[in-house]
């Protein structure tokens, strides 16, 4: 039998509307049966940066590993990802 994919081609892993409405569980559980190292493109447009998007390491096991290991992994600018939706929020708006 052959893993095959099955996340939705441009399922959004950073859309926080989904994150409000649910946790993609099931994707996460795909891409750590299928993909634990998985390229998630993007555009400028969808992340404000030029890098083409992001790498997604899924199992929990290879993301402790990664995090202690000081070579061979990227701890540079642009590892967090943040997606904002358009608006902020002005000193005089904040409660």
């Amino acid at each position: 039998m052959t893993d095959r994919l099955t996340v939705k081609e441009g399922f959004d892993f950073t859309d926080p509307d989904l994150y409000a409405s649910r946790m993609p569980l099931t994707e996460f559980a795909e891409l750590r049966r299928t993909a634990p190292a998985f390229w998630n493109p993007q555009t400028r447009d969808e992340s404000g940066y030029d890098d083409g998007g992001f790498w997604m390491i899924t199992r929990h096991q290879d993301v402790k590993a990664i995090s202690c290991a000081r070579e061979g992994w990227s701890s540079e600018r642009n590892t967090a990802i943040v997606k904002f939706d358009g608006t902020s929020v002005g000193p005089d708006e904040r409660e």
